[in-house]
Formats: structure tokens, C-alpha cells, sequence
């Protein structure tokens, strides 16, 4: 193994093995772990994934209870937002990992890297799973606004449910790819360049951006060429509404990744103790990107798809009637209370007042 790669698992590794190459790191993550701003942040990353968490099921419940049967677009507005609370989730895997090397021992810094590795490798999991939910998404507006005579064969529940399954194993594909490269240098395994799985995942969004970007293009030029009236139905309108909001989920998952990713790979490529302006960002900025994402997106297409505002809307009548009917059948059950208890009363006295006849 090259000990001039700079990759942070591999800079760890030999830090925790105690390799005169890793004492600089060694140091470093001390001096990392024993700051006093740690406490802060796991205390708002933990904050920001618990509003991750609770926008996205909230956001699930609400596509739930959209009028009607469910179409493949609300499956893949769930998808996204299953994707989102688990990216919120694992993201939190960083900053744990850095806890629980407290005591900086051999043993504490080998859960690091494996806590590291494996967060990061499921991150890109969802990551890349959010974006191609997106581009099937864009997909088959493309499909609704210039192929419409395809769109209910092409579009159906089944095959939306069957591209979800695709995606999902194409996105477990690269990530268990970087957790196995990752995995084989920390191990002491020779391998000619272990960075490249670096670069390539954010690669395929950048071109997944591109090509949802290049939908969005295709069908505008293609509805300035068919006549107003057409361009005014509300299936149209309705439809290109929804090609929008991918976009602006697209644009905006792909530029909080940007810095994220850059602040990464300086890091990797400097080691995490090379430059302590980066580590700063890194720590101080760049953990808490990801979470602009995972929050926003069930924010947006609530605001911006009519649908998905009414499922808000049938969720929050159904648990207003829900506690309703909770709050008259308690009411129910204590006048029926009252009204025994003054019965036995009513009958403790006649049988005094008999008694006394008696």
C-alpha cells in the first residue's frame, strides 16, 4: 500500500496501528476529539436529523392520504422521502464515529474507521438512490407532456415500482463498491488508486442533474411548439408543475453536494490533519449541508404539487375527526360513569328508606 495516498481511511488505519506516518493524524484527531465544540455539534446535527426525520414521515403520511388510489408518482415521492429520513439518519454516523473514539485507543479507532466507512458508504447509498428517484420522477413527466399516448402503458404503478427496485440496486452497487475499496485498504490490501470510487459516485449526479436538466429543456421546447389551449389543460399545467419541482430537488441536491464534496476531498487528499482551515469547514459547515437537502425536499413538492397539499390537508381532517370522536367517546364513557354512580346512589338510599320501614 502507498504511503503517500492520503486518503483519511487509510491515514486512520495506520494511525491506529500506530505507523509513524499516521502520528501527525494521531494527534490530530485528538486534539479533534478532546474540543469542546463537539458537544455542539452532535447536539444540532442530532437536532437537525430528528426535523429530518419528522418532515419526511410527516410528509409519507400525507402522501398516503391523497384522495384516490395511489399512482407510481406518489410510490416515488414515499421512495424520496424514505431515502431522505434514512440519509438524515446515517449522516449522523460522522460525528458519532468521532464520540465514540474518545478514548483514542486502538480499539476506539478502529470502530472510527468502520463507523466512518460504513456511514459514508450508506450515505452515498441514499444519496445516489434520491437522485435517480428524481430522474424516473422527470422521466415520466417527460413522458405525461410530450409522449401522453405512452404515458399509462409506459408509466404504469407496476413498471414505477419496478424502476425503483433498479435504482435501488444500482445505487447499493456503487455504495457497497466504496465500502469494499474502503474496506481492502484499511485492511493493508495493495490497491492501485482506492480514491477513484471518490470521484466517480458524484460524477453519476452531476450527469443524473444533466440529464434532468436536459428533460426539463426538451419539454419546454417542446410546449412553446404546441398551441396555447393545449399548454393551458390542467393535466399539462399540472404535469409540468411537477417537472419544475424535480428540477429545483435535483438543483438543489447536487449544489449543497458541491462543497460537501470538496471539502471531503481536500481533506482526503491533504489528510485530516493538513489543513486546519478545511477541518474547520469541514466540522463547522460542511456536515450540516447534507440535511439542507434531506429537509427541504418534502418542503418544496408539499408547496409546489396540489396533490401532495391535499393528502396534507384529508391527513390533518382525519386526525382532527380521529381526536373528535376520541374526545366524545371519553365524554360518553364519563357522563355513563356519572349517571351508574347516581344510580347506586339512588338505590343505596331506597334501601336505607326501606330498611328503616322495615
Amino acid at each position: 500500500m502507498d504511503d503517500n495516498n492520503g486518503t483519511f481511511f487509510n491515514d486512520t488505519a495506520r494511525a491506529a496501528s500506530g505507523g509513524d506516518n499516521g502520528t501527525v493524524l494521531h494527534n490530530a484527531t485528538v486534539d479533534l476529539i478532546n474540543d469542546p465544540g463537539n458537544l455542539r455539534r452532535l447536539i444540532i446535527t442530532a437536532l437537525l436529523c430528528f426535523v429530518s426525520v419528522v418532515v419526511n414521515v410527516i410528509s409519507m403520511v400525507a402522501v398516503c392520504h391523497i384522495p384516490g388510489r395511489l399512482s407510481g408518482s406518489h410510490y416515488l415521492l414515499i421512495n424520496l422521502a424514505v431515502t431522505d429520513t434514512l440519509g438524515g439518519i446515517v449522516s449522523l454516523f460522522e460525528i458519532i464515529g468521532l464520540i465514540l473514539s474518545l478514548k483514542h485507543t486502538f480499539f476506539y479507532l478502529e470502530i472510527y474507521v468502520h463507523v466512518m466507512a460504513i456511514g459514508y458508504s450508506l450515505f452515498v447509498l441514499f444519496y445516489l438512490e434520491s437522485a435517480f428517484t428524481l430522474l424516473v420522477f422527470a422521466i415520466q413527466r417527460y413522458i405525461a407532456l410530450c409522449r401522453p399516448v405512452q404515458f399509462v402503458r409506459m408509466c404504469s404503478k407496476e413498471r414505477t415500482l419496478l424502476a425503483m427496485v433498479i435504482t435501488w440496486i444500482v445505487s447499493f452497487l456503487v455504495a457497497i463498491f466504496g465500502l469494499l475499496s474502503l474496506s481492502f485498504v484499511h485492511l493493508g490490501y495493495y490497491i492501485s488508486n482506492p480514491d477513484i470510487w471518490q470521484y466517480i459516485w458524484p460524477v453519476i449526479l452531476v450527469i443524473t442533474f444533466a440529464v434532468i436538466v436536459g428533460l426539463y429543456f426538451c419539454v419546454l421546447r417542446g410546449l412553446h411548439e404546441r398551441s396555447s389551449r393545449i399548454r393551458s389543460e390542467q393535466g399539462v399545467e399540472q404535469n409540468y408543475q411537477a417537472l419544475v419541482t424535480t428540477v429545483i430537488l435535483i438543483t438543489i441536491l447536487v449544489f449543497t453536494l458541491i462543497p460537501y464534496m470538496i471539502i471531503k476531498l481536500i481533506r482526503y487528499n491533504h489528510g485530516m490533519g493538513g489543513m486546519a482551515t478545511i477541518n474547520i469547514l469541514h466540522w463547522d459547515f460542511g456536515i450540516y449541508l447534507p440535511y439542507t437537502n434531506f429537509i427541504s425536499d418534502p418542503i418544496i413538492y408539499a408547496l409546489r404539487m396540489k396533490d401532495v397539499r391535499e393528502g396534507y390537508m384529508c391527513a390533518f381532517a382525519g386526525a382532527c375527526h380521529k381526536s373528535s370522536l376520541n374526545l366524545r367517546g371519553r365524554e360518553s364513557i364519563s357522563l355513563q360513569t356519572q349517571i351508574t354512580e347516581s344510580d347506586q346512589v339512588h338505590t343505596q338510599k331506597e334501601s336505607l328508606n326501606n330498611s328503616k320501614h322495615l
